[in-house]
C-alpha cells in the first residue's frame, strides 16, 4: 500500500513545478486518486482523511471545469478581429472578446462633435472607421484615424478633456462607459495593466506628432 502514498507524493511534487494552474489542478486530482485508496484500505479505514480528500478532489474538479470553459476558443467578429490585430495584440483573444462584450458600437455623422473640450468625459472610445479632428480652442492639433483611442487622457487621469474631437468623416467607433469598464477591470487586474500599457503607447504616439 505504501506505493500509493509514494506515487501521490511524486505527483504532488510535479504539481508544484508546473506553472499552468490547469495542469496543477489536474495533477492534484490525480494525486488524490492515489491518496484515497491508501487511507481507505488501511486495516482500519481512515475515513476522515478519505472524506476530506474527496472534498478537495471535488473542489479541484469544479475549478478544472471553470478553467476549461474559460479557455474555450472564442470567435471574434470581423470588426473585432481587425481591432484586435491593430490595437490589442498584447491581449489574448478571450480577453479581447470580454472587453468587446461590455462595449457599445456607435456611429457619428461627419461634422458632429464626439468630445467637447473642458468637459468631464464618462467613456473611453476607439475609432474603428473614419477620421476625427482634434481641436484645441478651435484650431486643429491632430487627426485620428482607425485604431486610435479617444478620451484616453481623461480616462487615465480623471481630468477634464483638453481638446475637442470632431468627426472629419463619418465615424464608426467603440465606446466603453467608464463605470462599466472600471467594474470589469477590477475583476481582471492583469488585464487592466495590459490595457493601460496599450493606451499609453497610443497616447505617446499622439503626443510625438503634436
Amino acid at each position: 500500500m505504501d506505493y500509493l502514498i509514494h506515487s501521490a507524493n511524486v505527483i504532488y511534487i510535479f504539481s508544484y513545478l508546473v506553472r499552468d494552474i490547469l495542469w496543477l489542478r489536474i495533477l492534484i486530482v490525480v494525486a488524490i486518486s492515489f491518496v484515497i485508496p491508501f487511507y481507505y484500505y488501511q486495516p482500519v479505514p481512515l475515513m476522515v482523511p478519505v472524506y476530506w480528500n474527496i472534498l478537495f478532489a471535488g473542489i479541484n474538479i469544479v475549478q478544472i471545469g471553470f478553467l476549461l470553459v474559460e479557455r474555450r476558443p472564442v470567435t471574434l467578429s470581423a470588426q473585432e478581429q481587425k481591432l484586435y490585430e491593430q490595437v490589442f495584440r498584447r491581449l489574448t483573444p478571450r480577453e479581447v472578446y470580454k472587453l468587446f462584450k461590455i462595449a457599445q458600437w456607435k456611429k457619428l455623422p461627419a461634422g458632429e462633435i464626439l468630445v467637447r473640450q473642458d468637459t468631464n468625459l464618462d467613456s473611453l472610445m476607439l475609432i474603428n472607421k473614419g477620421v476625427a479632428s482634434v481641436q484645441i480652442k478651435g484650431q486643429e492639433a491632430a487627426k485620428l484615424d482607425e485604431g486610435h483611442f479617444v478620451g484616453e487622457m481623461s480616462y487615465l487621469t480623471g481630468a477634464m478633456t483638453s481638446a475637442s474631437v470632431i468627426a472629419a468623416s463619418e465615424l464608426e467607433y467603440v465606446e466603453w462607459p467608464t463605470t462599466s469598464l472600471e467594474t470589469f477591470l477590477r475583476k481582471y487586474p492583469d488585464l487592466r495593466i495590459a490595457l493601460n500599457a496599450i493606451i499609453g503607447v497610443d497616447l505617446a504616439g499622439k503626443l510625438s506628432r503634436i
